[in-house]
């Protein structure tokens, strides 16, 4: 019997305008209420500003997609956020999985 990976994709979460200290408690609680075996797809649309605080949560869920083997993708990156997650060195979390 051949077992195949399913992945299911989720609606995706909107990021805050700011991701920083007083709304990643926030972001950490829908990421680990989202569903084990979901895609994570995040929208970054309306953001402009992620903290470190943010950027660490962004990366723990990033980790956790890789280990349960699921997809991790943050949409509509603005100019900004993505100039401060080059600056952290977190380019990472802006590639989408075609660009690995």
């Amino acid at each position: 019997m051949v077992q195949l990976a399913v992945h299911v994709m989720a609606d995706p979460i909107p990021l805050p305008k700011c991701l920083d200290a007083a709304s990643a408690p926030d972001l950490l609680s829908q990421l680990l209420a989202h569903p084990s075996g979901s895609d994570v797809l995040l929208d970054a649309q309306d953001t402009s500003h992620i903290g470190a605080l943010g950027a660490q949560v962004l990366l723990s869920a990033r980790r956790r997609a890789v280990e349960n083997n699921t997809s991790f993708c943050v949409l509509h990156v603005q100019n900004a956020v993505h100039d401060e997650l080059s600056a952290m060195g977190l380019m990472e979390l802006t590639q989408q999985e075609e660009d690995k």
